[in-house]
């Protein structure tokens, strides 16, 4: 439709297999240039478009469309730019920064509204815009891989001197996490998911207007209300997105489509982990930051107008498998335990992994009970009772054993040989 209306020449950035490129060239554009930066899928693309008997009609480039200049690797401005580099939440794979780079660089001017005016003098993105949906939800599968759901593992006593977080949302301690949304694909999400607000539009985005795309990383934050319509856990926020490519055609990435695409989830930590219920108020601060999308703080707004606020970016079910008994030790030596007053609150990150295995209670005990076994068979091999084993009942240390400690001057935790 694009090349029919008069977009003659089209560059498709990140390529992939080059398949937009055929698509277009076959739709009749005069000139089709594409771009790719992996080596492995420009090579890919080559060998495709040459299967395929355009070679000399497609021109493939192996590089970054941030480097492309005029006349060296196009001979003058195209009328379209076509690109699927998109992720779960939408900015991550850096189209907001390429889109901004070709309007200034690569494209004809931005179609003005003159009636009448030809269309082949403008230039025009596909997707044309993007509107941005989320939803808070009770999710076990998100909160067992990103919360620590307990004060006492493995008769390892975790107090509080210490918070644990994942990698993925802003760190407890106010620094950027490396990532600030995983993926999931919650309509197969283990154990379901619960809405526990509606659906609500968090963004809307025009590809097709510079001005608004240069201004979406500076753009403030802006908080949205949310009235919680469900009663449950407050465990994250998951977002998807809506690809206008033109005025007719759409593409959805929703939880409820039968697509490819999987959701980007935002987790709640523990500072806002709680239970929320019909009457209460979820406040979001929605933003663009670093070319990511950003929910960067939430506040729940109780029935009772008590408000409970905490920077946090979003950030039991029990496992089927055990895990390795070497990981649950790295996981368990991840934490600090130290029972010393007047000790400065530490944040310690264990990946999603660690924590799902540190919330598996079956494994735990199991592991706790292994221990056991294995220190109780040394004391009777040495002959000597210089070990306290943890009780044959699996549970804490009884407060008979505790006193015997406490006149041997042992230290307190709980856990310990």
């Amino acid at each position: 439709k694009a090349v029919q209306s008069g977009c003659s020449s089209i560059l498709d950035i990140g390529t992939g297999t080059g398949i937009l490129s055929m698509f277009a060239r076959k739709a009749g554009a005069s000139h089709v240039y594409a771009c790719e930066l992996s080596k492995t899928m420009y090579e890919i693309a080559c060998e495709v478009v040459t299967a395929n008997k355009m070679a000399g009609e497609i021109q493939v480039l192996h590089m970054k469309s941030l480097d492309m200049e005029i006349p060296k690797d196009l001979s003058s401005r195209v009328s379209l730019v076509v690109t699927e580099t998109v992720d779960a939440g939408l900015f991550g794979e850096g189209i907001v920064e390429s889109l901004i780079h070709a309007w200034k660089y690569l494209l004809l001017p931005p179609q003005i509204s003159i009636e009448g005016a030809p269309v082949e003098r403008f230039g025009r993105v596909i997707p044309s815009c993007a509107v941005i949906f989320a939803v808070a939800v009770e999710c076990q599968q998100i909160r067992r891989h990103h919360r620590v759901c307990f004060s006492d593992i493995g008769g390892l006593c975790l107090n509080g001197t210490v918070k644990w977080y994942s990698p993925i949302g802003n760190r407890p301690d106010g620094i950027d996490a490396a990532e600030p949304y995983t993926t999931e694909r919650m309509s197969r999400i283990p154990g379901g998911y619960t809405p526990l607000t509606d659906n609500f539009q968090a963004m809307t985005i025009d590809f097709n207007n510079p001005q608004e795309l240069e201004g979406l990383t500076t753009r403030d934050s802006y908080q949205l209300s949310l009235p919680i319509v469900k009663e449950g856990v407050l465990d994250a926020v998951v977002a998807w997105f809506v690809l206008q490519l033109d005025d007719e055609i759409s593409l959805s990435t929703g939880p409820s489509e039968e697509t490819c695409w999987e959701q980007a989830v935002y987790p709640v930590h523990e500072g806002l982990s709680r239970t929320v219920k019909p009457g209460d108020t979820l406040v979001v601060d929605v933003s663009c930051k670093d070319s990511y999308l950003i929910f960067n703080s939430v506040a729940v707004v109780s029935s009772e107008d008590k408000m409970e606020i905490e920077m946090n970016s979003m950030s039991d079910q029990k496992c089927n498998d055990l895990a390795s008994e070497t990981e649950l030790c790295n996981a368990l030596a991840s934490l600090q335990t130290t029972n010393e007053p007047g000790m400065a609150l530490q944040h310690c990150m264990l990946e999603s992994s660690e924590i799902a295995r540190l919330n598996n209670t079956q494994y735990n005990d199991h592991f706790k009970y292994a221990l056991s076994r294995a220190l109780s068979l040394m004391s009777d091999e040495n002959g000597t009772c210089s070990s306290q084993t943890m009780d044959d009942s699996r549970s804490n240390l009884n407060s008979e054993n505790m006193n015997s400690l406490s006149s041997l001057d042992v230290p307190s935790d709980r856990l310990y040989v």
